[in-house]
């Protein structure tokens, strides 16, 4: 079954029905109660307080498969606004402001991969992470599984005091592993969160470094790999480039770390600043703040009253080089909600960040206002630019051009508009390549994401200026095909199709309807979107792929005329090998004549010179010599005759005495017989060597 048949088929699910009647009475925030991994899809239900689930992947087999049921052991009380899988699917993280709950998913089994083999509700073990301590003491900001954590079971927790803490959710004795501090205590939150002093959201990258965002906009660094337990050292507030008097936005909401280089922060404003993390080369001085570090927790009763162990914070006494800075390389404004005058005001809200696993140059904003879909064609460039050699650092350097794709694909408020009908969460399922979008009011909206991502370059200038008509040679033709082949053809139209304004999915609240006027206004909004940003493009598109057909057939008429005058030169060709041959056979005749002729007249010059050759005269003294050696070779020939028929009349003698009588030779005198035998006998074979030698050198034979 397509992939376009199985997201139909997921909407008309009856999953969707059971979780839109838990959204009933849900607040009206943002949240992402929905995770997907693995193709198995998690919703949570607040009615039952269970995790609802569905295999995407088996509806392609059977529409009318049923979702499971995930209760566990501990009830949940708290409020919950985020679900998140770890990496391999055994673990689930179900938080709130006030609560953390992780819970074990059963093994999956049977033909189609569900659920301890497709049991409607199973009874999962769950636990409650420090209670007491989140109900009362703080709020729970953000949830992130530890990427580097060797048994996927690392949960890190940002919480309203500036504390992150690491729990390891498969100890049951002592899940708090480590707690940073990374601020001031509790005591003074309220008015340093006014101020933006707090840490508002965090991030973590493969290189075990987590990115700590500010409410003021301060970015700082934080190893998670230092073994050093005593003594916590923060990199930051960093350096931002180019400088800004508003620091870039006093009410920073979000860090997003697409990869080790590249880091986006959102403001409340709807501004994403996307940022690349390099090293100083000489560092500079800054207030790098150092905090005391609490050493691992003893007991569990140490964990009840968290905020009285941590350490007053201390600043270093001497300036410390910071490590690295930030540079701004772009600037997003995103559209949180529909303008429908220039005279409305402008909506402010928290911008939530979620990567996409499938891609690293593509993320997602969800807010009160909807959906976006931010692609950023420079991070495949950095990733080749920092991964090449130093000898290919020109020629891939990154283009700062490229600018980044936003596509607003879901609408949940205009600017006339006061109620707000905010996304309950978002999941990318990879089976199927789509978005899974679940908003307040229950609907569900699935769209189809783009696989192969726009392109980084457009079509050269210089296919302008081809035209259709005689003038048009062969060089320009094969030149204007290797501009065309520098880039894929579809990403060239993909990128000619991109837009800077989208027209949004509009999913307005269902309590709210609105009037006839903004009725007008929206149908005029969206006529103007499909007329400027839509249909001129289309036209480009149209022009574009006019003007590369007219260019390959044109390269087709002048490949055919090509194989024309092959063909006519291929008889030629023929002829012209067949005469070449010839000559080469007459050319190898005549040589082997000229040198039997050079041989003769070498032999006949030999025989008439009357002196002898330098060769000649060492054959004749190797002559010599062997003659004067033949009496003395023939002497020891005729010794070594007697021997042997001495030798002979020896073993004749010894067979008829054997025969007569059996004599019993012990070991020892056996061995030296066949010894001495074994001597004599390679004496005489080598003696018989050097006879016949010497035979064949005087010519006897």
């Amino acid at each position: 079954m397509a992939g376009h048949d199985t997201l139909f088929i997921l909407e008309q699910h009856k999953i969707f029905k059971a979780f839109e009647d838990s959204l009933v009475e849900n607040s009206l925030k943002t949240q992402n109660i929905i995770d997907c991994r693995d193709d198995i899809l998690y919703l949570w239900h607040s009615s039952e307080a269970c995790l609802l689930t569905l295999n995407i992947k088996t509806l392609e087999i059977d529409e009318n498969v049923n979702y499971q049921r995930l209760v566990g052991t501990e009830s949940i009380t708290f409020t919950v606004s985020t679900v998140l899988v770890n990496p391999i699917s055994t673990w689930v993280a179900i938080s709130g402001p006030h609560g953390l709950c992780a819970m074990r998913l059963p093994r999956r089994s049977g033909s189609q991969a569900l659920f301890q083999g497709g049991r409607d509700t199973i009874f999962c073990r769950s636990r409650i992470l420090d209670e007491r301590h989140f109900m009362s003491e703080c709020e729970i900001y953000r949830i992130k599984w530890h990427p580097n954590s060797c048994t996927d079971s690392h949960v890190l927790v940002l919480s309203s005091d500036n504390s992150l803490k690491l729990y390891d959710v498969c100890d049951e004795d002592q899940p708090l592993k480590q707690v940073w501090r990374i601020g001031p205590r509790s005591g003074r939150m309220p008015l340093l969160a006014a101020l933006g002093d707090s840490t508002v959201d965090v991030d973590i990258g493969l290189d075990n470094r987590a990115v700590l965002l500010c409410g003021n906009g301060n970015v700082r660094i934080l190893d998670l790999s230092a073994t050093e337990k005593s003594r916590l050292t923060i990199d930051g507030p960093l350096r931002m480039y180019p400088s800004a008097d508003d620091n870039y936005g006093l009410e920073s909401c979000s860090v997003l770390m697409l990869n080790e280089h590249f880091i986006c922060v959102a403001t409340c404003g709807g501004t994403l600043y996307h940022c690349i993390l390099l090293p100083n080369g000489e560092f500079e001085n800054s207030s790098k703040k150092t905090f005391q570090e609490p050493s691992k927790w003893g007991d569990r009763s140490s964990n009840r009253n968290l905020c009285n162990n941590y350490s007053h914070i201390e600043t270093s006494q001497h300036p410390v080089d910071l490590t690295h800075s930030l540079y701004v390389i772009e600037a997003i404004e995103l559209d949180l909600g529909l303008t429908l005058d220039d005279n409305d005001p402008s909506h402010t809200c928290p911008i939530h960040l979620k990567a996409d696993e499938g891609t690293k140059n593509r993320y997602f904003c969800y807010h009160e206002t909807g959906v976006h879909i931010i692609t950023v064609p420079i991070i495949d460039q950095l990733q080749k630019f920092f991964s090449s050699s130093d000898e290919n650092l020109a020629d891939i350097l990154p283009s700062l051009n490229s600018t980044s794709t936003i596509e607003y694909i879901i609408c949940t408020k205009t600017s006339k508009m006061e109620n707000i009908n905010p996304p309950a969460g978002i999941c990318v399922t990879y089976s199927t390549h789509a978005l899974i979008s679940i908003l307040a009011d229950g609907r569900l909206v699935v769209k189809p994401l783009d696989v192969s991502g726009p392109g980084e370059m457009l079509f050269n200038d210089s296919l302008d200026a081809i035209k259709a008509d005689s003038s048009l040679n062969r060089s320009n033709l094969t030149m204007s095909l290797n501009e065309m082949h520098k880039v894929p053809f579809n990403n060239q139209i993909h990128q000619l199709l991109k837009h800077e304004l989208s027209q949004p999915l509009l999913k307005m609240s269902s309590n709210t309807e609105p009037d006839a006027q903004e009725c007008f206004e929206l149908l005029s909004h969206a006529t103007h979107v499909f007329r400027e940003e839509y249909f001129s493009k289309i036209e480009r598109a149209r022009k574009e792929l006019e003007r590369r057909g007219k260019t390959l057939r044109l390269l087709k008429n002048l490949q055919l005329q090509e194989i024309e005058e092959w063909q006519c030169n291929r008889a030629t060709i023929s002829s012209e090998t067949e005469r070449l041959n010839e000559k080469c056979k007459t050319a190898q005749h005549i040589q082997k004549d000229l040198n039997e002729r050079c041989k003769k007249v070498l032999r006949a010059l030999r025989k008439k010179q009357s002196t002898p050759s330098h060769a000649e005269k060492e054959m004749t003294d190797q002559l010599e010599e062997y003659n004067k050696k033949m009496p003395k070779l023939m002497s020891e020939f005729s010794k070594i005759k007697q021997k042997i028929d001495i030798q002979k009349t020896q073993m004749h003698n010894w067979d008829a005495s054997r025969k007569k009588e059996e004599i019993f030779l012990g070991k020892h005198l056996t061995e030296i017989i066949k010894n001495t035998l074994g001597q004599q006998t390679g004496q005489i074979k080598n003696l018989i060597e050097k006879v016949n030698f010497m035979k064949q050198e005087v010519g006897l034979d």
